[in-house]
């Protein structure tokens, strides 16, 4: 009975995990193995020595490509005893690269970049960790990544998004100076020389989390999770005046389940839209309290309701902390209860199926994907892309045309690897999955955060990997149908 509270709750702090920290591992190095006829390159290892290397979320580009064959790579690591930004690039399309070059400052910890191009101009935004608080900074090379210039703060925050069209430059993050976290953005029009006021994309007072955003010209995107609806949904806003004026939000999904983390691509008038979502589990977390109040309600205790759903008070804090109080409740109550006749079988019944409630809730979410063919003004159906055992999560979208390539971070196997999805026609029909990465593993995952861009001929995709024992940013490429 024990060993079954003991795993429910660290389901649950599996399923804070997927929201926010990466999974970990430990496992030796191992030669990667490809599907026979893949149209993927065989994988780089970017990095190597001592500190621990990690890419952004999904919602931010951790690579771009630009002009020339060259392709751009950012991530953080803390070689220097201190988390800090670096980057590398290629100028033969991933063939060969450069040495590793911090762009941060040091003197204080730098996380979490983001990473732009056009043209030439090569942008990539990351936080600060201040004492006073994150503030979101940023620098720019104006000869291909060669040289940089010196780093610009742009405001309190953290978590930048950045995206590049033409001259025009637009950040994105969230900061909780409203009490809650909120979106911000500012935009430049002369390659970052010169910066528009900050304003609030999303509207208080509730939870806005995780934003993107995506330049086409003048026309500016921008999408992330929100909890006005007591509900995690997705939203965007979009202008078509590069962001001096913006039209009012959509609420892109509309389900019962949480939807998180969406990435962009912009095609033309085209616009895709990726994220993870749990609709299909076909249980939600008032099921899994439930479950856990009959077991309470058995060992004599009487069970507090959960409140009702509140869109100014996001839901998961209080109901991990309710889960937690009602299995420390059930634990010191078993013992008394048995003694004085209670059947444990019968306890040990609903604990399983407590466990089993969870464990679906926790583990059951997909990749799902939906697109506008007028600019972002009316979408199409939200399309379910996987349907796998395991999680399936933090989608980073790409697309060249009418080509377009997904991948995510996928649990299938056993451990987490980098799948990949493709479609030739502009996401009216979709190849098979396909598994890019072949690192060993064990259950909690090695295999983490790919982010995906396009430019020049191919698809270029980077993530962070623990098979040499330590997190270290690997690289491949897909060419483009000829």
């Amino acid at each position: 009975m024990n060993r079954i509270l003991r795993f429910a709750f660290g389901c649950l702090l599996g399923f804070a995990g997927l929201l926010g920290p990466a999974w970990a591992g430990d496992t030796g190095e191992t030669t990667p193995k490809a599907r026979t006829g893949s149209p993927w390159s065989t994988e780089r290892r970017l990095t190597s020595g001592p500190g621990a290397k990690q890419t952004t979320y999904n919602f931010a580009r951790n690579v771009a490509a630009g002009l020339g064959g060259q392709v751009h790579a950012v991530w953080f690591d803390d070689r220097s005893g201190m988390s800090q930004v670096y980057t590398k690039r290629s100028l033969d399309g991933g063939v060969t690269w450069q040495p590793d070059v911090r762009l941060s400052p040091g003197g204080v910890a730098s996380e979490h970049p983001s990473i732009a191009c056009s043209g030439r101009h090569v942008y990539v935004a990351w936080h600060d960790l201040l004492p006073e608080g994150p503030v979101v900074a940023l620098r720019r090379s104006l000869d291909g990544g060669k040289t940089w210039g010196p780093e610009f703060r742009l405001g309190a925050g953290a978590m930048p998004a950045i995206a590049a069209s033409g001259a025009r430059v637009r950040v994105v993050w969230s900061d909780r100076r409203e009490g809650q976290a909120e979106v911000y953005s500012r935009g430049s029009a002369d390659f970052a020389a010169t910066w528009d006021e900050e304003e609030r994309i999303s509207e208080v007072p509730y939870e806005s989390w995780v934003p993107t955003v995506e330049l086409a010209g003048e026309h500016a995107l921008i999408g992330w999770v929100d909890y006005a609806d007591g509900n995690e949904e997705e939203y965007l806003r979009r202008s078509d005046d590069a962001g001096a004026t913006w039209e009012p939000r959509q609420r892109l999904t509309d389900d019962p389940a949480d939807s998180w983390a969406p990435s962009l691509a912009i095609a033309g008038k085209t616009v895709h839209v990726t994220w993870f979502d749990r609709r299909d589990a076909g249980v939600t977390d008032l099921d899994v309290e439930t479950k856990l109040d009959e077991a309470l309600t058995l060992v004599g205790q009487t069970p507090p309701p959960p409140p009702p759903r509140d869109p100014r008070d996001y839901y998961l804090p209080g109901f991990m902390a309710r889960v937690k109080a009602k299995m420390d409740a059930i634990q010191s109550a078993a013992t008394a209860w048995v003694q004085g006749g209670g059947d444990p079988a019968r306890l040990d019944a609903l604990l399983h199926q407590f466990q089993d409630l969870m464990t679906t809730w926790t583990f059951s979410w997909e990749i799902y994907y939906k697109r506008s063919t007028d600019g972002g003004a009316t979408w199409g159906p939200d399309v379910r892309l996987t349907h796998a055992p395991g999680v399936s999560l933090r989608p980073s979208i790409a697309v060249s045309g009418r080509e377009i390539e997904i991948v995510w971070c996928d649990g299938r196997d056993g451990s987490a690897q980098v799948y990949g999805k493709h479609s030739a026609d502009g996401g009216a029909t979709w190849d098979p999955d396909e598994r890019l990465t072949f690192a060993p593993g064990n259950p909690v995952g090695d295999t983490m955060h790919p982010s995906i861009a396009a430019g020049g001929k191919a698809f270029y995709v980077v993530w962070m990997d623990y098979r040499s024992g330590n997190p270290e940013i690997y690289f491949k490429r897909r060419a483009l149908i000829p």
